[in-house]
């Protein structure tokens, strides 16, 4: 008689889309787990987790948000650039200048 093992198609219909894993965490961090996969799955974000040594956990979300300002700055600042180059090619179309005798931006016209 074979003991322990694996049936094929035993257990429960997996019910999502998503694979899922069960993991044993301590029970002081318990609390933790459910703020993470509560944000997880209201923003889609993971937040940077940081344990102290006293033993609290906190969720680390500014680093996070720092890091979507600095994109969106960085978008903000390529857009800006790309309206001046714009602007700047407008005005000398309007002027009758040929799109390949407009002068570089900065260089006086």
């Amino acid at each position: 008689m074979k003991h322990g093992g694996k049936r094929k198609n035993a257990g429960r219909p997996a019910t999502g889309v998503a694979d899922t894993k069960v993991v044993r965490v301590d029970a002081d961090l318990v609390p933790a787990v459910n703020e993470i996969k509560t944000l997880f799955k209201e923003s889609g974000l993971v937040p940077n987790v940081t344990t102290i040594q006293d033993g609290d956990v906190t969720l680390n979300q500014d680093t996070e948000l720092l890091d979507e300002v600095a994109l969106l700055k960085l978008r903000l600042a390529t857009a800006q650039a790309n309206i001046a180059r714009l602007e700047h090619e407008n005005k000398h179309l309007l002027s009758g200048t040929r799109y390949k005798d407009i002068p570089p931006q900065g260089e006086p016209s």
